[in-house]
């Protein structure tokens, strides 16, 4: 069976980010959509759906790098062929990271993307690098594979530490921030924040206080302060940002648009309720103005709106939110993407509260089960939906499980402890 539709809302493929749509000769999308019956059962046992929606989104926009990312996916399916298919395979890695033979220092086009937008930042760069820095995004930001990621860009750290022979170099400068994004997905702050004030500091030298990839930098700065709980001083790198960004590119930009969502973030977390709401709403003005209602922005800044108002006791307003981030998010990245964990536990928690129990804790295992698969069971989201489900457990009579689950939280945070003093131990030394 083969069906063939039009998408009237795709006439022209453009780049969301830069509102251009880079001479492009294609003026028509056409989706095919083939189904096999033998492989139509298995639908959902194969997410098959999931993997459809990630590949749309991937190849939105930024038409200059398409053929970039295909080249990726090639690269990929190759290594699958040859080794099996197991991408936890140390082998699959090693010949995904050698590739290819490549022409060296090819120039290659500067392309931003929201959540990175230190992507290929100069003409500097040779091909095998800026294949890292994509493979390096593509396993962080769409497929949420952090080990994996952290690979490619240490592989990519070391080419460039050989190539410019100096950890002060603004390239490097660029790759501290984009391992320090991996490490805040993967819960290790301390370690993000020591790479993010070294990008920062090596920025702040190389291109001035007047750039606007400074104000990447105090965002990375800002969201691992944040996490660390210091929130007045995550703050004051999201005046930073945010000034330097409308200063820069006017009070319409994205990058002011997300530095508003940051900062709500950071009033909810103080308790400001409306202040954080109205920055909420600032933000959400500037994305559905420059890309439409359906974008990720909107919908993480659908998620902070809807978290104040369950906080305000206005539980169908934040029904509605949560249900709008999650749908926006799962056609943009599929049901197993970490920002839908977020998301998920704040359903749980309305669910909790009107007494639909069962509900609220399959909805908790579902965050759970995304969090365990990407970033790890030692993540404090974990922890966090962990204490959540014991709770309910117990007011469900199952004492026994909840008790379960407790041994392991502590047992988990004694072998932390013991990690901590034993690295605090060998710093003395």
């Amino acid at each position: 069976e083969v069906n063939v539709s039009d998408d009237d809302d795709d006439d022209v493929i453009t780049d969301n980010n830069n509102n251009n749509n880079n001479n492009c000769n294609f003026h028509h999308i056409c989706e095919i959509q083939m189904h096999h019956k033998a492989l139509k059962g298995l639908e959902e046992q194969l997410h098959s759906h999931q993997h459809y929606e990630f590949f749309r989104s991937y190849f939105a926009g930024a038409t200059n790098s398409l053929q970039g990312r295909l080249d990726d996916l090639k690269l990929i399916d190759e290594g699958f062929s040859l080794l099996g298919g197991n991408i936890d395979d140390d082998a699959f890695l090693d010949a995904l990271l050698e590739g290819k033979p490549m022409e060296e220092e090819a120039p290659t086009t500067a392309e931003e993307e929201e959540g990175d937008d230190n992507e290929i930042e100069s003409q500097e760069l040779s091909k095998q690098e800026a294949r890292l820095i994509r493979l390096g995004r593509l396993f962080r930001l769409h497929l949420n594979e952090f080990d994996l990621a952290l690979r490619i860009l240490g592989k990519l750290f070391s080419i460039q530490l050989d190539k410019y022979g100096d950890n002060r170099h603004i390239e490097i400068g660029y790759t501290y921030d984009r391992i320090g994004c991996v490490l805040i997905n993967k819960g290790k702050f301390d370690e993000a924040m020591i790479l993010h004030r070294n990008a920062y500091e090596i920025k702040k030298v190389a291109l001035g206080e007047l750039d606007t990839s400074l104000g990447e930098s105090c965002k990375y700065l800002a969201e691992t302060l944040q996490k660390q709980g210091k929130l007045a001083e995550a703050l004051g790198y999201c005046q930073k940002a945010l000034d330097l960004y409308k200063q820069i590119e006017g009070e319409e930009s994205y990058k002011v648009a997300f530095v508003y969502g940051g900062m709500a973030a950071i009033f909810r977390k103080q308790d400001k309720m409306e202040e954080a709401l109205e920055l909420y709403k600032k933000a959400v003005k500037i994305d559905i103005l420059l890309n439409g209602e359906d974008c990720t922005s909107v919908a993480y800044v659908y998620n902070g709106m809807a978290w104040i108002y369950k906080y305000q006791g206005n539980l169908d307003e934040a029904m509605r939110l949560f249900r709008l981030s999650h749908d926006i998010s799962k056609r943009m990245y599929g049901d197993q993407h970490s920002s839908l964990c977020f998301t998920y536990n704040g359903i749980a928690d309305i669910l909790r509260r009107q007494d639909k129990l069962e509900e609220a804790l399959e909805v908790y295992q579902k965050s759970l089960s995304i969090t365990e698969r990407r970033s790890g069971l030692q993540h404090p989201a974990a922890y966090f939906v962990y204490n959540k489900m014991c709770k309910i457990l117990k007011k469900l009579g199952r004492g026994d499980e909840a008790l379960r689950i407790n041994q392991m939280l502590r047992k988990r945070e004694s072998k932390r402890n013991l990690k901590n003093t034993q690295r605090g131990a060998k710093s003395i030394q």
